[in-house]
């Protein structure tokens, strides 16, 4: 009698060779974005506006900023009139998440020269408007065209009025 013969199922097995290289190959792959990451990460640390930028482009978060204007546009006077008095309110939007002091200055522009019409101190919570009322009479000898202007910080954080004098 002879020995039973197993069946063959027609799959041969994976040589242990080829099986390592497979590993290698994944493992090596692993290693290469580990090392990536890791490199651009140091780089993020080291180079701050680098981080920063990739912050700003990852995270929302709500831009801070100052809005300055005239909250009663329609009640500003379309002409002045030499000798009578005028006032115009402005107001100052703190959208910042903390609070900040503002040191808004009013001037105007007459024909005569330029004058300062308000220097003050606005502090604002976080969130909140505050306003100021600048309060003028244009001189009689100011015909022409006046602007009375309110800066904010910088020239950039400025709004303007302007209005014939008659």
């Amino acid at each position: 009698m002879s020995a039973p013969v197993a069946a063959s199922s027609g799959r041969t097995a994976r040589s242990p060779r080829r099986v390592r290289r497979r590993r290698g190959a994944r493992l090596t792959a692993v290693l290469l974005v580990a090392e990536i990451l890791a490199a651009l990460g140091g780089l993020c640390a080291m180079w701050k506006p680098l981080r920063d930028q990739i912050l700003l482009s990852t995270t929302r978060r709500p831009v801070p900023m100052t809005e300055l204007f005239f909250p009663a546009p329609g009640r500003l006077p379309s002409s002045l009139d030499a000798g009578a008095s005028y006032s115009v309110t402005f107001s100052v939007t703190n959208d910042s998440d903390q609070a900040r002091t503002y040191r808004p200055i009013a001037t105007a522009q007459w024909a005569v020269g330029r004058e300062i019409l308000l220097r003050t101190t606005l502090d604002i919570a976080a969130g909140r408007t505050d306003s100021a009322t600048v309060s003028f009479t244009p001189p009689g000898q100011a015909a022409g065209h006046v602007y009375l202007v309110t800066v904010l910080v910088s020239p950039t954080d400025t709004i303007r009025f302007g209005a014939p004098v008659r």
